[in-house]
């Protein structure tokens, strides 16, 4: 019976997904760990706050867009039209990063004031890279509605190997500081980013054809 079941897409894809999240969760919990042991409480402290703040941030960049192409892809069964939305969803995703970068840069001025000028500092030099926040977003809601589960999974596992290597190596130099973990856990994303959205084979043309009609989704 365990056998007829696992043979179905659907449950092999639900399955490597699943893998993936406790892969995540597990790489996320020991990482953390060796963190706070490295940095100390201070300095691991900074670190979780910058994180929370920028993560915080990121939650409000998506503004309903993700989801409305994910719904076209849902219900979508051209192939070229489907390569049209990855396009079109990609490049609203830059568009979105680079108001997030600005607002970031904004925002890092004010948190100087609240918190201390070391946080302010880190959101601030991370912002460039930290755009990155928004794309497991946009992962998240463009491969379900696409059904690129697989490419899902691959995704977490894939940035989370990063980010364990990007620790590593800051480990190995004596790099190891909140500034530099926190541009290691964007840089990760941003690499898996690149690779997976080239995977996808995103045809850009037709972009305000199919802006258009993500705009006419989002209203509904």
């Amino acid at each position: 019976m365990l056998k007829n079941l696992f043979a179905s897409k659907v449950a092999k894809q639900t399955l490597f997904l699943f893998v993936a999240q406790i892969f995540g969760m597990v790489v996320g919990f020991v990482s953390n760990m060796l963190l706070a042991k490295q940095m100390g409480a201070t300095n691991f402290g900074i670190y979780s706050l910058s994180l929370a703040i920028i993560t915080f941030i990121s939650i409000f960049f998506e503004f309903g867009y993700f989801s409305s192409a994910s719904k076209m892809l849902a219900n979508n069964h051209d192939i070229n039209l489907e390569k049209k939305i990855f396009g079109t969803s990609i490049i609203i995703a830059c568009i979105l990063s680079a108001f997030f970068i600005v607002f970031a840069l904004v925002i890092s001025f004010l948190l100087e004031k609240i918190f201390s000028y070391e946080i302010g500092r880190i959101i601030r030099i991370s912002s460039f890279i930290s755009w990155s926040f928004v794309i497991p977003f946009f992962m998240e809601l463009i491969l379900k509605g696409s059904n690129h589960i697989g490419y899902l999974a691959g995704f977490n596992i894939f940035s989370k190997i990063l980010f364990v290597v990007f620790l590593s190596l800051l480990f190995i130099f004596e790099r190891l500081t909140p500034l530099n973990a926190l541009l290691s856990f964007s840089l990760s994303y941003a690499v898996a980013f690149a690779i997976y959205a080239y995977m996808l084979r995103p045809n850009f043309s037709g972009f305000f054809e199919i802006l258009r009609a993500i705009n006419l989704e989002n209203k509904r």
